[in-house]
């Protein structure tokens, strides 16, 4: 079965000064409803999501097939947070908010039962 991906963001306009200009990503990935974890938190500045060539953060995909999502689905859920990341950096032209983007997978555990009535 295909995992729900879901993606919220916050855009603080007025951050705290050592927030200011930062991206902070954090993750559940639930399983029949169980979150699967320890969940982290990624969190980089603007300027270095814009500059790095490796936009799919090897980390973050690392973590996602750790906890048992299939490739595929790991670089779908890359793909669209990214999207979301740059759609969000391209409205703060003063580059000096903060963005906090939720991610949440929804994967069902279950296995087909093999009833014996």
């Amino acid at each position: 079965m295909e995992p729900e991906l879901s993606f919220r963001r916050e855009l603080d306009l007025v951050p705290k000064p050592e927030e200011a200009g930062t991206l902070k990503i954090s993750v559940k990935v639930l399983g029949s409803g169980i979150l699967i974890g320890p969940t982290p938190d990624f969190v980089l500045s603007y300027k270095d999501f814009r500059l790095s060539n490796d936009h799919d953060l090897p980390r973050l995909n690392d973590w996602l097939c750790s906890a048992g999502l299939a490739r595929q689905y790991v670089s779908f859920a890359a793909s669209k947070l990214t999207e979301l990341i740059f759609d969000s950096i391209s409205l703060d032209s003063s580059q000096t908010s903060a963005m906090l983007v939720y991610m949440t997978c929804k994967k069902d555990h279950t296995s087909p039962s093999s009833s014996s009535d």
